[in-house]
């Protein structure tokens, strides 16, 4: 099945035992972004998922 899977993650797919940080990989060049944006808004890291990207501090 090798031929046939994306080298790209999907985010609705992660999961806790994933290794260092899926989200990161997930969302690529635009995770440092949604960080700034996570830390603006939810600083206190409130609304988290398993699909959580941490805030930048």
């Amino acid at each position: 099945m090798r031929p046939f899977m994306s080298a790209a993650r999907c985010v609705n797919y992660l999961d806790n035992d994933e290794g260092d940080d899926p989200a990161a990989a997930a969302y690529g060049a635009n995770y440092s972004r949604l960080q700034a944006l996570n830390a603006k808004y939810d600083p206190d890291n409130v609304f988290h998922m398993n699909q959580n990207i941490r805030p930048k501090r």
